[in-house]
């Protein structure tokens, strides 16, 4: 018996894990320990990428209710993701029309990490670029902790 064969037959490739989470509908995991929803969510007339780092298990009841918590207080978070964008602009400098920026951006991906009490960490990916970059901005609960550009 060939050796590739052999190994196949004991460390079999493992399909990705399915389950249906609340209202959201299918999720798939990843061997990151990602869960990421197989179609784009409705998230404030937009569809994004939603996901959630919980491992090998589904999404909790609690993982759920934070997502739904940042869904009902969007318009608020939204602003607060863009004033830290813009502070940071005029630290750097004039050099992107920050009106255009702000009426086009929108978020593309939301990812949950930690979900510790108080401690929630998520990102959200912005699109169309910003300077330039992909922005990422990261979250600690409901308030706005840096961002990251790319590119």
């Amino acid at each position: 018996m060939p050796l590739l064969h052999l190994f196949r037959k004991w460390f079999p490739k493992s399909a990705p894990r399915t389950a249906i989470i609340a209202d959201l509908g299918e999720a798939t995991n990843d061997r990151y320990g990602n869960w990421t929803f197989v179609n784009d969510v409705s998230f404030h007339l937009q569809k994004v990428t939603l996901s959630f780092k919980t491992g090998t298990i589904p999404p909790s009841d609690r993982d759920i209710s934070f997502f739904r918590q940042v869904e009902v207080r969007w318009p608020e978070l939204w602003s607060k993701v863009l004033e830290e964008l813009k502070r940071d602009h005029e630290i750097d400098g004039p050099d992107v029309d920050w009106a255009s920026f702000r009426s086009s951006a929108k978020p593309v991906d939301i990812s949950f990490g930690d979900q510790t009490p108080g401690r929630e960490n998520w990102e959200v990916a912005l699109e169309p670029e910003f300077a330039g970059h992909s922005v990422t901005m990261h979250m600690r609960g409901f308030e706005c902790a840096g961002f990251s550009l790319d590119g």
